[in-house]
């Protein structure tokens, strides 16, 4: 038995400046680390929002985000909002964006992203936004690539089942007959859809095992 944690549902991201990008849409890779090893990926629309982000490549990473978090592991979401892009294809678009060295860092970048992104992103990296382009040297552009390929996030704790979709966790299925669903501890009790521990990804998938679970215990019962 696994206790029941919510998953496929918004993630809280405790960095306040990350909420002042709230509304925004945009495509982006996450990748889930746990204790320095990656575990998940999902590339896909992120929602900002006032709490941290939601949309569904957010959703897609929200059941190991939450896991290992109640676990009390070490768990970072990187963030990429130029998944589309390899690192010498964005380092040769900034070469073409900081050409005017008079230009505040940030404004520079307006062109290729929402015109809050910057701001948020190079100062959650430690990079003064207002520092004039012509300051910017050749390793300082490394970390401005950081910035925006691979923004180490940190999550809070799981937001509430009530925003959840499924439930993770469970009774261990190699507790139950699966040809009827019946507990092998408890016989005469059958266990199906999300009281098992197993959830799937989002589109139907967790809906299709509650029911086929359902009818496979409904007719061991016939």
């Amino acid at each position: 038995m696994y206790d029941p944690f919510p998953a496929i549902l918004p993630l809280n991201i405790p960095a306040k400046a990350l909420h002042r990008l709230q509304g925004i849409r945009w495509d982006c890779t996450l990748k889930v680390l746990v204790d320095g090893k990656t575990v998940n990926e999902a590339t896909g629309e992120v929602l900002f929002t006032k709490y941290g982000i939601s949309g569904p490549a957010s959703l897609a990473i929200s059941r190991s985000v939450n896991q290992g978090v109640l676990e009390g592991r070490d768990v970072a979401i990187m963030l990429n909002i130029f998944p589309y892009m390899n690192r010498d294809e964005f380092m040769n678009t900034l070469q073409l964006l900081l050409q005017d060295g008079k230009k505040p860092l940030s404004l520079s970048l307006i062109g290729i992203m929402h015109n809050r992104m910057p701001e948020v992103f190079l100062s959650m990296a430690g990079i003064d936004h207002e520092k004039k382009v012509a300051e910017v040297g050749k390793a300082e552009r490394e970390k401005v690539a950081d910035a925006f390929l691979a923004c180490s996030l940190e999550p809070g704790k799981p937001r509430p089942f009530t925003e959840a979709v499924v439930a993770a966790g469970g009774v261990d299925v190699n507790e139950i007959n699966p040809a009827t669903m019946e507990s092998k501890k408890a016989p005469g009790v059958h266990i199906t859809g999300e009281l098992l521990d197993i959830d799937g990804d989002s589109g139907g998938f967790n809906l299709q095992f509650a029911w086929s679970t359902g009818a496979i215990a409904g007719m061991a019962q016939w």
